[in-house]
């Protein structure tokens, strides 16, 4: 398991981290991807693990998704720091560019 979640965190990381630089204010670019790097290394071993373990419906899922989009968007805001407008903004998109993007996960890790 230790293996094919390493994998989804790189795909995730690759996704996530340009979208938290490119969201974020130029002077901050650094912390903000640092901040969604650690905030992300946080959640992301909770949802695969909820993911694989339990196999939640597509609500469940969707809902911890919202939590993890709130809970990163705390980071940035304190980390950055951004408004919390941005802070929220900056992980949604982060999280919903990773999230819709789970269909590739599984054609390329199966």
């Amino acid at each position: 398991m230790l293996g094919v979640w390493v994998k989804y965190f790189a795909l995730t990381l690759a996704i996530e981290l340009p979208i938290a630089a490119a969201l974020a204010p130029a002077s901050d670019r650094g912390r903000a991807v640092l901040a969604a790097a650690l905030a992300s290394l946080t959640t992301h071993p909770l949802l695969t693990a909820a993911l694989f373990t339990y196999a939640p419906p597509l609500g469940v899922v969707v809902l911890l998704e919202v939590a993890i989009a709130l809970l990163e968007g705390a980071a940035l805001r304190f980390a950055v720091p951004l408004t919390w407008g941005r802070a929220l903004t900056v992980s949604g998109v982060m999280n919903a560019a990773s999230a819709l993007s789970s269909p590739l996960w599984w054609w390329v890790f199966g």
